[in-house]
């Protein structure tokens, strides 16, 4: 052994400084307090990932339900616009439930000809036009509103006379 050639800084008989048992107790606390350093960051960017992620999720979910609201107003109004178009009641609308334009058309002139729906509605009235006046049998009507009576004069005298019997 004594032609083994030492290195620097070995005596013959010392043990090096890696394989002291100090040694290894100083490393393991210093990876010790490094973990848990690294034990706490860890969290608060699971912390902080996490609301991010709640706030990216509810974003998404608005964004998902403006979507929804606005193809729902679309669609509504598409259905609307066919039936003007072919003469349906406002009330039989809502039998209109084709996903796409053509098949609401087809379900339009379906339910046009077996409610006998005129194919052209009537025109709207321009804006300089006056307004027709009501029809006494379909529209707002009330009769002799805000006339004086003429000649049909009721004898109070008579009805009095009649109601006590004499």
């Amino acid at each position: 052994m004594a032609d083994e050639p030492t290195t620097a800084g070995e005596t013959e008989g010392a043990t090096p400084e890696t394989e002291t048992v100090d040694f290894w107790k100083q490393k393991s606390r210093l990876w010790e307090s490094r973990a848990r350093e690294n034990s706490a960051a860890v969290k608060r960017l699971a912390e902080l990932e996490e609301s991010s992620k709640a706030e990216l999720q509810k974003v998404t979910e608005r964004a998902e339900q403006a979507e929804r609201e606005a193809s729902e107003l679309k669609f509504s109004k598409l259905r609307g616009d066919i039936a003007l178009e072919t003469g349906i009641p406002a009330d039989f609308v809502e039998f209109l439930t084709g996903a796409d334009e053509t098949a609401l058309r087809a379900q339009a002139e379906k339910l046009a000809s077996r409610l006998g729906a005129k194919a052209d509605p009537e025109p709207e009235p321009a804006a300089d036009e006056e307004p027709t006046k009501a029809d006494p049998v379909t529209g707002p009507y009330a009769p002799r509103e805000g006339s004086t009576p003429t000649g049909d004069t009721l004898d109070y005298d008579a009805i009095a006379k009649a109601a006590r019997g004499h």
